[in-house]
C-alpha cells in the first residue's frame, strides 16, 4: 500500500540525492525542471539560473551547510 508517508521519505531521500551533488561542485547543470529542483528553488535553497541552465545554492554559506549535512549522513 502506498501511503503518503511513504511518498514524503521517497521525495526526501530524492532530495538529498539531488543535494549530494554539491559534494564536489559549485554550481550543477539541468536539462529540465522537476518537483525536486522546483521545490529546492521555491524553498530558497537552490538559485536557478535558466540562461546558463544551471542552478546552484542561494549563497556560499548554503553551499557550506549542505556540504555538512551530507557529510554528517554519510
Amino acid at each position: 500500500m502506498n501511503t503518503s508517508r511513504d511518498k514524503d521519505e521517497k521525495f526526501f531521500r530524492s532530495v538529498v540525492e539531488f543535494l549530494s551533488k554539491f559534494k564536489d561542485r559549485d554550481t550543477v547543470k539541468f536539462e529540465y525542471t522537476t518537483d525536486i529542483l522546483r521545490f529546492l528553488v521555491r524553498e530558497n535553497i537552490l538559485f536557478l539560473d535558466p540562461v546558463r541552465r544551471i542552478v546552484k545554492p542561494q549563497s556560499r554559506l548554503d553551499l557550506l551547510a549542505i556540504r555538512r549535512i551530507l557529510n554528517d549522513n554519510v
